[in-house]
């Protein structure tokens, strides 16, 4: 009795267990349908810091160097940019000037002719062994042949189709030597025309190279001569013009300096004497602070021979007066400097005249 008794209960517990779970499954459903709603934002934050993690972490990446460098920076790449691009844009203007361009042309024409000479090289080794091999391959059937007849009595069946057999290649294994043959002689034939054009395309590149050379080299004698020119002239003016009226005036000024010492002496021994002190008044030429008139030298005013005489004798007077200041504008000071830089390209010019004379 006591295990039915206990069987009884346990069906009874059974049946009343999922009475009891219903309200549970509803609230865990309730629940379940809550709990995404509140899980969303994290999952979210989770998600996003787990994509914002790596960056953080890892230091020295380009976007964050982008981000520190200045304005300045960039600005000043760029410009090193146009500077590279200005510079690369004039030394091609250069080269299509001077005709250095057409020499690069034949540099890439003779590289690209050495490349295929190397391949037609290799062509014909190829060739070689193609032809090799089909003069060994007949040779050798040849030979078989041969070998055949010499016991043409004893044939068996088994030699009679071999020789047949033999036979019939004969006449394929002569067609492959005279193709293999056919193909040797026309990649020599080509490996001499690439030769040729190799040779006569390194010819012309020496040619225009040693043309250019000389060009190049007459354009930086002339500017030697030019500049040297510029120079003895610079120097010639310097030497008589410049030196010589620094010097008076460098005088005159000493002078002045001691001939004011000398005048204070004297109205200091006067002073102590009982005299009254001499004034003498200094000539405007030798003052002492170098104040003068000032001299514009100036172009324009000049149309005829009278004017430029005058203009001459103008210039003259005030280079002679060393208390003189000069001044120019700046469209005189263009044409005095082009006049300067004619004078010695003609002294240069002259130079190098003399210089070819004397040496022939």
């Amino acid at each position: 009795m006591g295990i039915a008794q206990r069987l009884e209960e346990a069906k009874r517990k059974t049946d009343t267990k999922p009475e009891k779970k219903e309200p549970k499954t509803e609230e865990t459903k309730k629940a379940e349908t809550v709990l995404p709603s509140e899980e969303t934002p994290r999952e979210a934050a989770t998600e996003k810091l787990s994509v914002e993690s790596p960056q953080s972490d890892i230091q020295n990446l380009p976007s964050q160097k982008e981000k520190l460098r200045s304005e300045f920076s960039k600005k000043l790449e760029l410009h090193m940019e146009n500077l590279q691009e200005a510079i690369f844009r004039a030394t091609r203007a250069l080269n299509d000037v001077t005709g250095y361009s057409g020499i690069e042309k034949l540099k890439k024409s003779v590289d690209s002719l050495e490349a295929e000479l190397k391949k037609q090289k290799q062509t014909v080794k190829d060739c070689k062994v193609r032809y090799s091999e089909a003069i060994q391959k007949r040779s050798d059937s040849q030979k078989e042949i041969n070998e055949l007849l010499t016991r043409k009595h004893n044939w068996s069946p088994v030699d009679v189709e071999r020789f047949t057999e033999l036979y019939r290649n004969d006449h394929t294994n002569q067609q492959e030597e005279s193709q293999a043959e056919q193909e040797l002689a026309d990649a020599e034939s080509a490996v001499d025309s690439v030769q040729n054009k190799l040779t006569q395309s390194i010819l012309t590149r020496y040619h225009e190279e040693q043309i250019w050379s000389d060009k190049i080299r007459q354009a930086s004698t002339w500017g030697t001569w030019i500049i040297m020119g510029v120079n003895v002239l610079l120097f010639t003016v310097a030497t008589f013009l410049v030196e010589p009226w620094k010097r008076r005036r460098l005088v005159n000024a000493f002078d002045a300096q001691v001939q004011q010492k000398m005048d204070s002496f004297a109205n200091d021994m006067r002073a102590l004497a009982g005299a009254p002190p001499v004034q003498k008044q200094l000539p405007i030429e030798n003052a002492v602070q170098g104040e003068g008139e000032q001299h514009t030298i100036a172009f324009s005013g000049i149309s005829s021979w009278e004017q430029f005489k005058n203009w001459l004798n103008t210039n003259y007077e005030a280079v002679k007066n060393t208390s003189s200041t000069f001044s120019f504008g700046h469209q005189d000071f263009t044409i005095y400097s082009a006049i300067i830089l004619g004078l010695g390209s003609l002294l240069g010019s002259a130079f190098t005249l003399l210089f070819r004379a004397y040496i022939k």
